[in-house]
């Protein structure tokens, strides 16, 4: 099944809580059997439990691809070593004050837009770590690119509020087609309601029929 939907105890943010790459998922610690499992089957991932900076917020704090993940400079040894020995895949921490790397980071195989405020250094350090061109931009006018998008080597899931220039540069630097949409009836920040990869999504469980029709269009799905 290409998309499916479920909450978090009844949170339908699971964006806020949860993160996928092609390979893996970070959920938070003490989610049902039953939501890891359809987490595992609809993205053809193994779901790992873990914390970051002591909190659940996983998709908040944590940005990634599928050469790396970035975390906080501020997540313990613990956290770290959890998270690198659990995906077996390279974990960096990034010197910066700005602590919502899920938030300030859109990433997949092919590159990364940022948050326009990151320092020239901070940029080529992600651009290191990803292993991908690394380009400076708002969303919507906000410079919460991580929230306002979610894109997987196949397509990206923007916001309606970016302009056509946006949309045009989010194409060119990620190397994959672009859609709008929303998730959980209206919510503009499509981030905070998608687990998303190539193989499959889950949505939000107050996301409509037609929001999940354009995630399925825009993601590559059907």
């Amino acid at each position: 099944m290409p998309i499916d939907l479920i909450d978090f105890l009844g949170n339908p943010n699971i964006g806020v809580h949860a993160l996928a790459t092609e390979n893996h998922a970070l959920v938070p610690i003490g989610l049902t059997l039953r939501t890891k499992k359809v987490i595992e089957q609809t993205l053809g991932v193994t779901a790992v439990e873990a914390k970051i900076l002591q909190t659940t917020l996983l998709g908040i704090l944590i940005a990634g691809n599928s050469n790396a993940m970035i975390v906080p400079y501020l997540a313990s040894d613990s956290e770290v070593e959890l998270i690198q020995n659990s995906l077996g895949a390279k974990v960096s921490r990034l010197n910066t004050n700005l602590t919502a790397l899920g938030n300030i980071i859109l990433a997949n195989d092919h590159g990364a837009i940022v948050h326009p405020k990151l320092r020239e250094v901070t940029r080529k350090s992600i651009e290191s770590i990803l292993k991908v061109r690394v380009v400076s931009s708002r969303v919507g006018g906000s410079g919460l690119v991580g929230s306002s998008a979610v894109v997987t080597n196949k397509g990206a899931l923007v916001s309606p509020r970016a302009s056509d220039e946006e949309l045009d540069l989010l194409a060119e630097v990620l190397g994959v087609p672009t859609s709008v949409g929303t998730v959980n009836r209206g919510i503009p920040y499509v981030k905070s309601g998608l687990l998303v990869n190539s193989k499959g999504a889950v949505a939000g469980s107050a996301t409509t029929g037609p929001e999940l029709d354009r995630i399925e269009e825009s993601m590559g799905l059907i």
